[in-house]
């Protein structure tokens, strides 16, 4: 069975960066080093969510619901629409309280401004939402055990979960150095975007 992260690659050559690109409103370059880093935080916060049981059955629920991977067979077609407004506010139900600081974290990064990052992250959301419906179709069994097992997927290929941890547990008073997780992301996502 393939990991959640291997799925979303496998769909992610240079012309869908480009469509996101050309989506949110930012280069091929910026829009490549963004999705490097903001994947494994949407990752990372999904994976909280599953440990906490109120937010573990919501989210069972909506992927349950609305995320059956079928996004995957089409991205083309849900890249060449608009961000919805569905789509936004999942980030906040993903993200809450920290949505903002996130988005700002992660757009100082890449030289995104925040509003260009939070239409990013509405963008990836929805697909990774639809990678982990698919994975558990798959047999990935219980969300929580499919996160946790992803997650190890991703700190043994050398992503930088301590930085999205940090992050995630900023409360928006102070910056994370994102260096290191770009860095790290780049050496997981980059070979990706060189096909």
């Amino acid at each position: 069975m393939s990991g959640i992260l291997d799925m979303i690659m496998g769909q992610l050559d240079q012309g869908k960066v480009g469509q996101i690109g050309q989506r949110i409103g930012a280069s091929q370059d910026q829009t490549s080093q963004a999705i490097q880093a903001a994947l494994p935080v949407i990752l990372g916060q999904l994976t909280r969510n599953s440990q906490s049981s109120g937010a573990a059955e919501g989210l069972a629920k909506a992927i349950t619901k609305d995320h059956d991977g079928s996004i995957l067979d089409n991205l083309g077609g849900f890249l060449g629409q608009a961000v919805s407004d569905r789509d936004d506010r999942m980030m906040g139900h993903i993200f809450g309280n920290r949505r903002q600081n996130v988005e700002r974290q992660l757009g100082k990064a890449s030289g995104l401004d925040s509003g260009t990052m939070a239409k990013l992250m509405a963008t990836l959301g929805p697909m990774v939402m639809g990678a982990i419906g698919k994975s558990q179709q798959q047999g990935g069994g219980g969300l929580a055990d499919l996160l946790g097992q992803e997650r190890q997927r991703a700190e043994s290929k050398g992503t930088g979960f301590g930085v999205v941890d940090k992050l995630l547990d900023a409360d928006g008073d102070g910056d994370v150095d994102m260096s290191d997780l770009l860095s790290r992301g780049s050496g997981i996502l980059g070979g990706l975007f060189k096909r």
